[in-house]
């Protein structure tokens, strides 16, 4: 039986993340569009350096945090925890937004899979992977 088309995942982080991203998911059609560019900007790095912790929403702001000296990092996901370790942070990892997403995805696919589907049966598929992506968005709010 053929394998129904999946659905292509648009990446449009900058273009290494982009491309870890999909080397992670190779039984995925993608398309990378990177819409952004990661640039260190101005910051006040003594008020860094003087913080007895670190929020970390994303990866790429540990290395302008600088030295970690066992400081508490509270860390998006494990990718970052890792960085935050990395720099010598004391890290508290979250679950990772992009994960919650992935059983989103997997409902997608499996209303994809449905040939000749009624309406009902769309609606269903429909309603199913709103209420997913719905749990994620709360979840990570």
């Amino acid at each position: 039986m053929p394998t129904a088309p999946r659905a292509t995942l648009l990446l449009t982080r900058p273009m290494p993340d982009s491309r870890r991203i999909a080397a992670m998911l190779p039984d995925w059609p993608v398309v990378i569009a990177p819409i952004l560019r990661i640039e260190p900007v101005p910051h006040d790095a003594a008020a860094l350096h003087a913080a007895p912790g670190l929020v970390f929403t994303s990866g790429h702001a540990v290395a302008s945090a600088g030295p970690g000296r066992g400081r508490l990092a509270l860390c998006v996901g494990s990718r970052t925890g890792d960085l935050a370790r990395a720099a010598g942070f004391d890290v508290r990892e979250g679950d990772g937004f992009a994960e919650s997403l992935l059983p989103v995805c997997d409902s997608l696919d499996a209303a994809l899979a449905i040939q000749n589907a009624t309406a009902e049966q769309l609606r269903e598929g429909s309603d199913a992977t709103l209420r997913q992506l719905q749990h994620a968005l709360e979840r990570n709010k």
